[in-house]
């Protein structure tokens, strides 16, 4: 018997379990990373209001319509 007690078959079940391991590490990490990259591009075309092309900022927003009047004046007493 080994210093392990494992012997080389639980050698290779380690080995294949850490293969396992770090092939389902980089498939969820491909996965959050292009969820991010995803999530920053509609972000960036929502902030520049719809645009999809080129770097021009978002065209002005119209101008307000004009304040209503203000109430008239209560009569002095």
């Amino acid at each position: 018997m080994h210093m392990m007690g494992f012997g080389f078959g639980g050698f290779i079940l380690l080995l294949l379990w850490l293969i396992g391991a770090a092939i389902l590490f980089g498939i969820v990490y491909a996965a959050v990373r292009l969820g991010v990259l995803h999530a920053l591009k509609a972000h960036t075309v929502w902030l520049q209001g719809g645009q999809t092309t080129g770097t021009r900022p978002a065209p002005p927003a119209p101008p307000a319509p004009p304040a209503p009047p203000a109430p008239p004046a209560p009569p002095e007493a």
